[in-house]
């Protein structure tokens, strides 16, 4: 793959490089693709391109390079070209399963929209009763220790009115 990226923007970087290769493509004319895409990194799977031209363009490549001397011995490997063969490939073939993905990622994206908002607006509700139900059960607890202060001292004073009765009485016998 370096290889590969080193030669597409040794022909890009230099105007006349590019311009010299585009006429090497024109005089060959043997039904080749245009020009050599350019890597861009912000482009999702561009390198494929980049792979799958390079390869259709593979002779008119080494021819190229052969004519300004920049020696890449990989360009004459059978084994390495191989492998590129083999990665154009299968990046063919998942640029080609990339959009079908996409669009089943959109679809079902699309499909849980409802539901997911549908959990968001239970999920603002929950909050809400929630929150009341804090209150509520803080009143709660205050009317309990409230209640429970009012239990003792009307116990209190059931418990003193009932020990002055049984003075009361045991002073009459």
């Amino acid at each position: 793959m370096k290889p590969v990226m080193e030669i597409v923007n040794y022909i890009h970087t230099h105007a006349l490089n590019h311009r010299q290769f585009n006429n090497l493509i024109a005089e060959l004319d043997q039904g080749l693709p245009g020009d050599l895409p350019q890597h861009c990194t912000v482009r999702w799977l561009s390198k494929g391109q980049v792979l799958s031209r390079f390869f259709q363009l593979l002779d008119a490549v080494k021819l190229f390079m052969e004519e300004k001397d920049k020696g890449y011995p990989e360009l004459s490997d059978l084994e390495w070209i191989m492998d590129l063969a083999f990665l154009v490939n299968m990046l063919c073939h998942l640029e080609r399963l990339n959009p079908t993905l996409q669009e089943a990622v959109l679809d079902l994206k699309e499909e849980l929209k409802p539901a997911l908002n549908r959990i968001k607006e239970r999920l603002k509700r929950f909050t809400v009763v929630e929150q009341k139900c804090k209150k509520a059960a803080e009143h709660i607890r205050s009317q309990a220790r409230h209640t429970d202060s009012q239990i003792k001292a009307e116990f209190e004073k059931l418990h003193k009115f009932l020990q002055e009765e049984e003075e009361a009485r045991l002073a009459a016998l």
